[in-house]
């Protein structure tokens, strides 16, 4: 995946075979984790690019434009949202078809997702919101099982509040104060 283009549809397959895999194997895909992890935090890394506003030759139907300045806009590529969007599903399929067995992965993940809270997209931002709270989920049944220690859930929980105030607090009169309560 890390040699392929961001159009290319190699990368959607993978994704949707990695869905497959897991809920076919389940537990027996643990060892592979990690590695899949490392694919899925790359695509869930923010791609901006710099789009001059007055180019007669970019195709906009490429871009989502999320930040725009007087001397220019900052966009990232369609395709990319939707490698992004792909991989927080297979992350959260993973992570509710595995379960306890995914808490080593946690803190990572934590830190991959994280940032996008405050994306620009409420799509994103909403698959974001559901896998962090399958998180959630997987480490309370940890702490039940004994498989982790508070530590855990409360760095998990203690991060969100912590991200998700500083945006609300950023935001407090506009639409997207609004959007990031309605999301959590």
């Amino acid at each position: 995946i890390d040699h392929m283009d961001q159009d290319d549809p190699q990368i959607e397959m993978f994704q949707l075979a990695t869905k497959n895999i897991v809920k076919v194997l389940k537990n027996d895909f643990a060892p592979y984790l990690e590695a899949v992890l490392k694919i899925c935090v790359a695509q869930l890394t923010v791609k901006f690019e710099d789009v001059d506003w007055n180019d007669q030759d970019l195709n906009w139907d490429e871009f989502h434009m999320t930040h725009q300045f007087v001397d220019g806009t900052q966009a990232v590529r369609t395709s990319h949202l939707e490698d992004m969007d792909g991989a927080l599903s297979v992350l959260s399929s993973i992570v509710t078809e595995l379960n306890v067995l995914t808490i080593p992965i946690m803190s990572p993940l934590a830190q991959a997702v994280l940032p996008l809270f405050s994306f620009v997209t409420s799509q994103t931002r909403n698959r974001a919101f559901s896998l962090w709270a399958d998180m959630l989920a997987v480490v309370k049944l940890g702490l039940q099982q004994g498989a982790c220690d508070k530590s855990l859930f409360d760095q998990l929980f203690v991060h969100f509040l912590k991200h998700n105030v500083e945006q609300l607090q950023k935001y407090s009169k506009s639409d997207g104060c609004y959007e990031t309560a309605a999301s959590i």
